[in-house]
C-alpha cells in the first residue's frame, strides 16, 4: 500500500505538471485570439476596405490567343478616309488623370459648360424600347423622355425606335399618349429603309464572300457547306438583297444592328433606356464617343460597354463596326466593338474616345464615389449628393424591375421637368 502511494506521487506531480502547462497554453491561445479579434475590429473602423477581385487562368493552364489581325473594309477606310479628321474643339472629354479616384470625374464633368465651336453634325437623339425587352412602358421609360424634352436644345429631336409587332402596345399605351409630340417620334425599325442610298449594300455583299473565306480556312473538311453559302450569295448581283444579307449574318435579330444602322445612317446619340438626362449633352457633342460603363475598365478590361453613343452620321468606325459584326455574327456587344476598335487602332486611323464613367453611368464605381440607383427611395441617414449629380450629364439605370416607383433622385430631377398633363 505504501509502495503504491509512494509510486503514485511523483505520477499525479507530472500530471498536474502537465495540466498546468496545457491551461496556460490555452489562456495564451484566448489572449492571442481576442488580441487578434481587437486588432481586426479596430482596423475595420478605422480603415475602410474595397476589395474589386478578378479571377484569372494561370497561363500555363491557358495561354490567351493574341488578337488577330484583320483587314479593314475598304468601303469604310480608305485614302479619302484619312482625311477624315474631327474639326477645332472646345472641350477636352478626357482629362489627364485617373478618373476612378475620389471625385475626380465628377468635378471633371462639371468643368465641361462651353459650348462647341461648331455645331454637332446631327441633331438627332435615338432609343429602342420593345415589349420583349422592357415588360411594357412604364413611368420609367416615360421618366426617360421627359428628361430629354427637359434638358436638351429645342432643335434636337429624339426618335424612339421600336419593332414592327410592338408598334400597337407603344399607340395604346397611356403614359406614351401623354407626351408631347413636337419633338418626339417613334419609328418602326425597316433595316432594308436603314440601309437603302448608303455604301452599306455593297458592304454586306463584301462581307458575305469575307466570312465564306474565313469559314474555308476554319473548316477545311466543310468545302459543300461553304460553297452553298457562297453560290447562294453570289447568285443575288443586285436583285433581292434580303436574302442574301441574312445568309452573311442572323442580322434582324443581332442585337448591335439596329443600334449601328441608325447611328450610320443619321447621326448624333444613341442610348439604352431608361437613361435620365441631367443637362445638356452638348459640350460632349465635338467628338465621336463610347460611353464608359465602369471606372475599373479604366485599369483593365473592356470599356466599351457602356449605354450611351455619339457618332457623326456615315461615321468609319460605325461602319467598321458593321463591317465585323456582318463578318463576325457571333462576335455581339463590347467584344464587338473593343476589336473593331483595336483593329482601327492598329492600321494606323484614329478611332473614336472612350467618355469616362460617371458622366453617364455614375452608379458603376466604388461605393464611396457612385451615385445611388434614381429608383432608390433614400432616407435622411443616406449620402444624396445633389451636388454630385448636378455634375454628371446622364443617368443610365440598371435595373431588371418593368416597374419601379421613383426615388429620391428621380423624384429631385422630376422637379426640373414640364408636367405631362
Amino acid at each position: 500500500m505504501l509502495i503504491s502511494l509512494f509510486r503514485a506521487g511523483p505520477a499525479s506531480a507530472a500530471a498536474r505538471k502537465a495540466a498546468g502547462g496545457h491551461h496556460r497554453r490555452c489562456m495564451l491561445f484566448r489572449f492571442v485570439f481576442l488580441l487578434l479579434v481587437c486588432s481586426l475590429a479596430s482596423f475595420l473602423l478605422i480603415c475602410r476596405l474595397e476589395l474589386n477581385p478578378r479571377l484569372y487562368i494561370r497561363q500555363w493552364l491557358f495561354s490567351p490567343k493574341p488578337m488577330t489581325v484583320e483587314p479593314l473594309s475598304p468601303l469604310c477606310y480608305n485614302e479619302q478616309t484619312k482625311a477624315y479628321r474631327q474639326p477645332p474643339f472646345a472641350n477636352n472629354i478626357v482629362p489627364g488623370i485617373p478618373v476612378w479616384e475620389e471625385f475626380t470625374c465628377y468635378d471633371y464633368a462639371a468643368l465641361l459648360t462651353q459650348a462647341p465651336l461648331s455645331p454637332p453634325p446631327s441633331r438627332h437623339f435615338h432609343t429602342t424600347w420593345s415589349l420583349h425587352e422592357h415588360q411594357g412602358f412604364t413611368l420609367t421609360h416615360q421618366a426617360t423622355l421627359r428628361s430629354f424634352l427637359a434638358t436638351q436644345p429645342d432643335d434636337t429631336q429624339l426618335i424612339l425606335w421600336i419593332y414592327p409587332n410592338d408598334e400597337v402596345t407603344l399607340r395604346a399605351n397611356t403614359l406614351w399618349q401623354q407626351l408631347p409630340k413636337d419633338r418626339l417620334e417613334y419609328r418602326v425599325y425597316d433595316r432594308l429603309q436603314l440601309l437603302q442610298d448608303t455604301p452599306l449594300t455593297a458592304l454586306f455583299d463584301a462581307a458575305a464572300d469575307e466570312a465564306a473565306a474565313l469559314d474555308e480556312n476554319r473548316q477545311e473538311n466543310d468545302d459543300s457547306a461553304v460553297k452553298h453559302k457562297k453560290d447562294v450569295v453570289m447568285q443575288q448581283p443586285n436583285a433581292d438583297k434580303e436574302q442574301a444579307h441574312q445568309v452573311t449574318t442572323s442580322d434582324e435579330t443581332h442585337p448591335d444592328l439596329l443600334r449601328l444602322l441608325v447611328l450610320y445612317r443619321f447621326g448624333g446619340v444613341f442610348f439604352d433606356m431608361p437613361t435620365l438626362f441631367v443637362r445638356d449633352l452638348s459640350p460632349l457633342l465635338e467628338h465621336e464617343w463610347m460611353g464608359q460603363a465602369q471606372c475599373q475598365s479604366s485599369m483593365k478590361g473592356n470599356p466599351f460597354n457602356g449605354g450611351v453613343w455619339h457618332f457623326r452620321p456615315q461615321s468609319p468606325g460605325v461602319c467598321e463596326m458593321i463591317h465585323a459584326a456582318a463578318v463576325h455574327p457571333d462576335r455581339k456587344g463590347a467584344s464587338l466593338y473593343y476589336r473593331a476598335y483595336r483593329n482601327i487602332l492598329h492600321h494606323g486611323f484614329r478611332p473614336w474616345q472612350t467618355l469616362p464613367w460617371c458622366f453617364t453611368d455614375p452608379s458603376q464605381c466604388k461605393p464611396f464615389n457612385s451615385l445611388r440607383s434614381p429608383l432608390d427611395q433614400l432616407s435622411k441617414d443616406d449620402d444624396f449628393r445633389p451636388k454630385r449629380l448636378d455634375q454628371i450629364f446622364a443617368f443610365r439605370i440598371h435595373t431588371t424591375k418593368p416597374l419601379a416607383l421613383p426615388g429620391t433622385i428621380m423624384q429631385y430631377l422630376e422637379q426640373r421637368w414640364p408636367s405631362t398633363s
